[in-house]
């Protein structure tokens, strides 16, 4: 399945601003799921 998350044109500082919200949004997910989980193999395959 794929989604299309984001369509459109966006200025340098616009663009930089929403890949930094990107990634932050994308790390915390991953954080809330390593602390939902409690395999070690997971977590240490998630913080790679």
């Amino acid at each position: 399945m794929n989604i299309q998350l984001i369509q459109g044109q966006f200025g340098g500082k616009e663009a930089i601003e929403l890949i930094t919200q990107m990634i932050h949004t994308k790390v915390k997910f991953h954080e809330n799921i390593i602390s939902n989980n409690d395999s070690e193999e997971d977590i240490k395959m998630r913080e790679n």
